[in-house]
């Protein structure tokens, strides 16, 4: 599947983009009395799903802060978001992220009935593609979905991309990589579950442009986020607050 129109995020962008997540943890401690006074949440489970290469620990911040703030915050409890052999074509991630998808699932039934409800999912980057998936699959093991910096479009418009070829030693082209099994699976099927899709203009590592997802079930928000801060960004944590206090 040719691609002519390939769009990275811009080189200062990434460059900077741990620089900024590491200001972004500084604002999250200021900004935390405020933050603190949102509203209380309903107890409901939340299940906090991290990025690739990343375990429960990345999204602890996050998880700590639901809890405080009333609901019952999860991590995804399946180790490091990474595959024990290498991945060097679309083919090989697609089994990856499909295994990951089969494993969330079973955790979510442990969940449901364990706290008698459905949960909401955070999906943050790699994860936010399993909650789609999994809630186009079992929408009735989930209550909402919400994205943080998720790769939706074309995988090859993010510096993730060129990152992940260079440490697998990937020799394919980028025309050759046929990416339409792996964009047809990012297209939910399913109305019944709400999609909020929060994105960054200035993601250091998924332009704009694979950042959204064409469905009538997506809402998508708009923040000022590096990649790696979106756990860790007070105004992630505001429309996060928003979101989840919303009525299904």
């Amino acid at each position: 599947m040719k691609n002519n129109n390939v769009i990275t995020p811009s080189l200062r962008d990434t460059v900077t983009d741990v620089p900024r997540a590491a200001l972004e943890c500084l604002s999250l401690g200021w900004s935390l009395r405020g933050l603190n006074s949102l509203r209380d949440g309903d107890g409901h489970p939340v299940v906090v799903i991290p990025g690739f290469g990343g375990g429960d620990g990345s999204t602890y911040l996050m998880r700590r802060w639901l809890s405080r703030r009333g609901y019952n915050s999860l991590g995804w409890g399946l180790g490091r978001n990474f595959p024990r052999g290498s991945i060097r074509s679309i083919e090989e991630a697609l089994s990856f992220r499909d295994d990951q998808v089969r494993r969330l699932a079973q955790q979510l039934d442990t969940v449901q009935a364990q706290y008698g409800e459905k949960p909401s999912l955070v999906g943050w980057s790699m994860g936010g593609l399993y909650a789609c998936e999994i809630a186009n699959q079992f929408p009735e093991q989930v209550q909402r979905v919400i994205t943080l910096g998720t790769p939706h479009g074309d995988p090859r418009n993010t510096a993730a991309w060129r990152l992940m070829k260079a440490f697998y030693r990937s020799e394919t082209s980028d025309d050759e990589q046929d990416v339409s099994g792996w964009l047809s699976q990012n297209r939910p099927t399913q109305r019944a579950v709400p999609i909020y899709v929060i994105f960054s203009h200035r993601d250091g590592l998924v332009h704009p442009s694979a950042a959204g997802l064409n469905h009538a079930a997506a809402r998508h928000i708009r923040v000022d986020s590096s990649h790696v801060g979106f756990t860790a960004n007070p105004r992630v944590y505001q429309r996060l607050a928003a979101i989840l206090a919303t009525k299904m």
